[in-house]
């Protein structure tokens, strides 16, 4: 079983010294927090006006200071910081204006786990709240199955006349986003729009949700109605081109083109046309289209990213190195993800320790584990594992929030370097603080497991299934480490059985189940399952378990040609090599 680094979204902090920029959202937060009566509807999603502030008992440094941190954070569009800090927050004040804005924050940077917290505290704190954005986030996060209580509340908002019609008709493709059932919220924003079909913006919401749930003709019709409302409007004209059938495809950008041309500020959809240029092959066309933009725009950063888009999706690394570099010392939007970018480009060009300077530079936030681990990759590339480790080491004291994430990374960096029993005391002693963290619980069972430490193996194991019993992992690694040991081959049927109805298209779980019907010596069964889970997917373990079954089933020759197709595409799998050889001397 391999232990891999696994890749986790992590949450940003800044310095003290920003709190200094202090914004009007943050004030409005503090009011509410202190129990004044300053105005916090600054706060307020949706034109939804909120509810009187309750205060809290104690207003701490820490509350405050988290509180201004997220404001500056949500202004500058880092909205999972502030998501984070707001549920936090809310949690700690029992406040359910924070709560709320705690939920808008959340739903908005696409954080269901943390949308379903901050969603859960409201709806405690404040039950009966008319804001639509409650029943609409219980709805994102899985909450509830259908949209039968989000329609009311936005039929309401709608009809509102403290509400902007128009602005609020375009909130809602976002709004419903994220809704699994995208045909249902097709059918409800149809219903929803029907009383405002005046209005373009009713038409072009239709478009969009139409697009999203599958329905081109239906898209195509609604927003070229948009565009006859609003003949200049690029975003119905961006819609309608991209509603077009793969049979008019042509057409449609073709006309987007001529939208760009009559109406040069439309950088979107001149945007869109190169992006489709480039999808074709027409590659110099595409390039002379940006640089149009370019010339047009030279001091429009969003231009350059769009670029250096393209640029990294052709490969073209050295064009877009000088315009990342450019982004970034701009500050440009999410400056981690391109320094992430960056440093990418520097490590597939051969140049480490520059990759190191720029995954040093990332701060703690959505890219800090992913940087920090494949910088600590390249220090054990150049030799030097101790500075890899004290580098993890230092980043979970810099972002104690990513603790799990950066501990399995130093773990994963030990085990790379042959030191697997440090790297299972590393987890264990984490588990001794966070004991039931299901991620670290399973890579110190896997550990234990190659270690030979089959009873704490099997003690994590059994914790991971009280945990989480809805995952299959632990069941199956259980099961087939009895299997695989071949003892108590009853409970590993039981734990197996269990794995195959949690997941019964894993191939893993195929295989494991299949390489206990061996030892069980059922061998027409074994070969059945392990020739399902090898057509699941071609994994060289798999083919040494079959070609195992089907030798000892008297298929000798079929055993031998299992084997010897895997080993050309697995040359130095070890257990293919050892089957291959135990079987034809």
């Amino acid at each position: 079983m391999l232990f891999r680094i696994p890749r986790f979204s992590a949450v940003r902090t800044h310095s003290p010294a920003a709190v200094l920029r202090l914004g009007l959202g943050a004030l409005a937060v503090v009011a509410a927090l202190c129990g004044t009566g300053v105005d916090a509807q600054e706060l307020a999603p949706l034109g939804t006006p909120l509810a009187a502030p309750k205060p809290v008992t104690e207003l701490t440094a820490d509350i405050l200071y988290k509180t201004v941190l997220a404001e500056i954070a949500a202004a500058r569009g880092q909205l999972d910081l502030a998501a984070y800090l707001y549920v936090d927050v809310a949690q700690r004040t029992q406040n359910a204006q924070l709560a709320e804005r705690a939920t808008e924050l959340s739903l908005s940077s696409g954080q269901m786990e943390l949308t379903g917290k901050a969603v859960r505290l409201w709806v405690a704190l404040e039950p009966k709240s008319p804001n639509v954005l409650q029943p609409l986030a219980m709805a994102m996060t899985g909450e509830m199955t259908n949209l039968n209580e989000v329609e009311p509340a936005l039929r309401r908002t709608l009809a509102s006349e403290t509400t902007s019609t128009e602005i609020f008709l375009l909130q809602l493709p976002g709004l419903l986003a994220r809704y699994p059932d995208k045909g249902g919220a097709q059918a409800m924003v149809e219903r929803l729009t029907q009383p405002y079909l005046r209005l373009a913006e009713a038409h072009f919401v239709r478009a969009v949700m139409a697009l999203s749930a599958g329905d081109q003709a239906k898209a195509e019709r609604e927003s070229q109605i948009a565009l006859d409302m609003r003949p200049d409007w690029e975003s119905a004209a961006r819609i309608r081109a991209q509603s077009a059938s793969k049979g008019e495809q042509t057409k449609a950008m073709e006309e987007l083109a001529k939208f760009g041309q009559h109406h040069p500020q439309a950088i979107g959809a001149r945007e869109d046309y190169a992006r489709w240029l480039a999808s074709q092959g027409r590659k110099a066309e595409a390039d002379a289209v940006y640089d149009s933009l370019k010339t047009d725009f030279p001091d429009n950063d969003d231009v350059i990213f769009s670029a250096v888009v393209m640029m990294v999706q052709n490969g073209e690394s050295d064009k877009a190195e000088p315009l990342l570099r450019r982004l970034i010392d701009h500050g440009y939007r999410d400056i981690d993800q391109l320094r992430l970018q960056l440093a990418l480009i520097l490590e597939g060009t051969s140049r480490p320790d520059e990759a190191i300077t720029v995954y040093s530079a990332v701060q703690p936030g959505a890219q800090y584990v992913m940087a920090r681990a494949r910088a600590a990759q390249l220090l054990i590339g150049e030799g030097k594992p101790e500075q890899a480790r004290a580098l993890l080491a230092e980043a979970t004291a810099k972002s104690p929030d990513s603790a799990a994430e950066l501990t399995l990374a130093q773990a994963s960096l030990l085990h790379q370097n042959k030191q697997t029993a440090d790297a299972l005391a590393l987890l264990e002693k984490y588990l001794v603080a966070r004991p039931d963290e299901s991620e670290v619980l399973y890579q110190a069972a896997m550990l234990a497991d190659e270690l030979k430490r089959y009873d704490k193996m099997e003690q994590w194991l059994r914790h991971l299934m009280a945990v989480r019993p809805d995952q299959s992992s632990a069941f199956n690694a259980l099961g087939y480490s009895f299997a695989d040991r071949n003892v108590r081959l009853d409970e590993a049927d039981q734990l197996l059985t269990q794995a195959i109805k949690l997941s019964p298209e894993e191939p893993a779980i195929v295989d494991s189940m299949g390489w206990l019907r061996f030892r069980q010596n059922k061998f027409d069964a074994a070969v059945e399952l392990l020739r399902k889970a090898y057509k699941l997917a071609a994994d060289p373990e798999i083919a040494a378990h079959l070609g195992e079954a089907l030798w000892k089933q008297g298929h000798a020759d079929e055993a031998q040609e299992v084997l010897l197709q895997a080993r050309k595409t697995s040359p130095d799998n070890a257990t293919l090599l050892e089957v291959t050889k135990r079987l034809f001397k």
